[in-house]
């Protein structure tokens, strides 16, 4: 069984958009045994975690929409309840996806949702150069 938990302070995102395409993408690769969270935060927020957790720099760190930290990549190592399979955790800027959305006129759910896919398929291994 698929779980999709999602945390959002912003009314504009729709979460039955998101928590659909994100399980729509591990169907597609054939995860339905999965549990893993998807947060939208302000910009501000991702660029503290990247530089914080990605040793990246201010400007390198400005440049990302979504962040994915994938659980078996905790430092420490990290042990998912009995019957659980956590795969990580997905981070989206709002404030990003937004300026994405006007720039494609696309719907911000949409975007958010085209991101949150984005950063699942990072947590299952599938990476882009």
């Amino acid at each position: 069984m698929v779980i999709v938990s999602f945390l959002s302070a912003y009314e504009d995102v729709k979460e039955d958009v998101v928590v659909a395409r994100v399980g729509e993408t591990l169907e597609a690769h054939d995860r339905l045994d999965v549990r893993l969270n998807v947060t939208v935060v302000p910009h501000e927020v991702v660029v503290e975690l990247a530089k914080h957790y990605l040793k990246e720099t201010e400007k390198e760190a400005q440049s990302h929409p979504v962040l994915s930290f994938a659980t078996d990549e905790i430092e420490g190592g990290f042990s998912s309840p009995p019957g659980q399979n956590d795969i990580g955790d997905v981070v989206v800027s709002f404030g990003m996806a937004s300026k994405m959305a006007k720039k494609s006129n696309t719907d911000v759910s949409e975007e958010v949702a085209a991101l949150a896919a984005h950063g699942t398929l990072h947590l299952l291994g599938i990476h882009h150069s």
